[in-house]
């Protein structure tokens, strides 16, 4: 019996459909949390969260929308791929513009939708986007 091969372990990043693409965000919401950049070019993390941040699904509200609603809003393709350093090790699409495999707990692996029930979402220690100054949230 032959067994298939995954999209994302067959094709390079750049060959993957926008459908395929989208297919390896896992909901975690690391992306929608502000970052800054300082003097040296590090960036710095802070535990705030765009404003349409949706808090009880862990992910973007307007997702369809979200780079006309916040021009902050990083677009992710295969084109910049490899340099999303800024996100977690665990993000499906650095891992896949790397050549690394997706964690076991990924729902493309394990069918199920993950991030929350193993804690790596970010709903429960980030502040909402609402007049914050961001350099007070600067987290180490």
């Amino acid at each position: 019996m032959k067994t298939k091969v995954a999209f994302w372990e067959q094709k390079k990043v750049d060959e993957l459909s926008t459908k395929e693409w989208e297919m390896l965000c896992d909901n975690c919401g690391q992306c929608c949390v502000y970052r800054l950049l300082d003097d040296s070019g590090e960036i710095l993390q802070t535990n705030v969260v765009c404003r349409y941040y949706d808090f009880e699904n862990g992910r973007c509200s307007d997702y369809k929308n979200r780079h006309k609603l916040n021009a902050n809003c990083v677009p992710f393709d295969y084109k910049k791929a490899n340099s999303f350093e800024w996100l977690p090790k665990t993000c499906a699409y650095r891992r896949v513009a790397l050549n690394q495999p997706l964690p076991v707990w990924h729902s493309l692996i394990t069918g199920k939708e993950t991030p929350k029930a193993i804690k790596i979402n970010i709903k429960d220690y980030v502040l909402e986007y609402d007049g914050i100054v961001l350099e007070d949230h600067i987290i180490e």
